[in-house]
């Protein structure tokens, strides 16, 4: 990811319409960079031509950028435990099967 960080995780929004990826991230880069990351981040699954298809069929939203406010990594640890996870299982993730995750950490979708 070409952008500062401290933390970034990619999971799938389901409660959207239609679902779309997001990139959930806690940096201070601007907005316009966060938007870029998204749109960058949906032309790299974009490659891959399931995702593609579901794209073109409308069964997928474009990828969408969320700004993380506070401690990414604490919310992903708190996250993990809700879903059932051991604290002590939980490992740093670049994706992250389980929907939901933008109403577990503190912070808005970035628009564009």
């Amino acid at each position: 990811l070409p952008l500062p960080h401290r933390f970034a995780l990619v999971a799938c929004d389901d409660a959207a319409q239609p679902p779309s990826y997001v990139l959930l991230i806690e940096t201070d880069a601007s907005d316009r960079a966060l938007c870029a990351a998204a749109a960058a981040l949906d032309a790299a699954l974009g490659a891959n031509p399931g995702y593609a298809h579901a794209r073109h069929l409308g069964q997928l939203g474009p990828a969408r950028a969320f700004r993380i406010r506070g401690s990414g990594a604490e919310a992903f640890l708190a996250g993990c435990v809700a879903l059932g996870q051991r604290a002590g299982d939980v490992k740093p993730a670049a994706l992250h099967r389980d929907g939901g995750w933008s109403g577990r950490f503190a912070g808005a979708f970035v628009g564009a």
